[in-house]
């Protein structure tokens, strides 16, 4: 099974970064927001605490309480060009998180779980996913694991599956979602989707790039996601 046949276009031209622009009637030129500033993982716990839906709100009872932080080697994917897209596009609530997310992309560990024999080179260029709480992130954990997942356009991401329980919050992007034998439904940015242990799901987005923010439950966090067979 591979990805996406059609490579999804480019974003705009940077204008300036990730950070988006705000407009004031009373001066009429438009204003830079400010490089924000803060921890990326309090950042996505605080989004989670308040906007989040109840199934997402429940990983909090786990949420490490340390402070400590590792020091990451930065790993740059190309899918993070998206980052900038997304930013502008942010529905209020998730803002903060999206633009310190693009603020410090360039800094995290960027992964990807397949190769492109598997999954095609038009997927491996708008697809990558890093772990900001867990055996792998930020924030160490061995209950949850927390992190970014990024679709560019018009990307299919094949059946997949994993002995993890997972819940997805999409922070931009309405992409259509598809779990076992249920027909495709869409999912706009603050809803959760939801995928039991080892059931089939795949991801469809259309027009806009997708900005997920995933959790996982399970005793092997360091598992990796299985493609379904074709």
């Amino acid at each position: 099974m591979t990805g996406g046949r059609h490579r999804a276009s480019e974003p705009p031209p940077p204008d300036g970064g990730p950070a988006t622009v705000s407009i004031d009637s009373s001066t009429g030129p438009p204003a830079a927001r400010p490089t924000p500033d803060g921890d990326l993982v309090d950042c996505a716990r605080e989004f989670l605490a308040r906007t989040a839906p109840p199934v997402a709100q429940g990983f909090l009872a786990d949420w490490p309480l340390s402070r400590a932080r590792r020091t990451m080697t930065p790993s740059p994917l190309a899918a993070t060009r998206w980052l900038a897209v997304a930013a502008r596009e942010h529905p209020a609530a998730a803002g903060p998180l999206l633009d310190l997310l693009g603020a410090n992309a360039g800094s995290l560990a960027w992964r990807q779980t397949y190769t492109v024999g598997q999954v095609g080179a038009a997927f491996i260029d708008n697809y990558g996913w890093a772990e900001l709480v867990g055996p792998r992130g930020l924030a160490p954990s061995d209950r949850i694991a927390c992190g970014i997942l990024i679709l560019g356009p018009h990307t299919h991401y094949p059946s997949h599956c994993h002995e993890a329980y997972e819940v997805y919050v999409p922070l931009a992007g309405t992409a259509r979602w598809k779990q076992g034998e249920r027909g495709w439904h869409d999912a706009a940015p603050g809803s959760a989707v939801e995928h039991a242990s080892e059931t089939p799901h795949a991801i469809q987005t259309m027009v806009e790039p997708l900005v997920a923010l995933f959790l996982w439950r399970s005793r092997d966090l360091a598992q990796s996601a299985r493609l379904e067979p074709p």
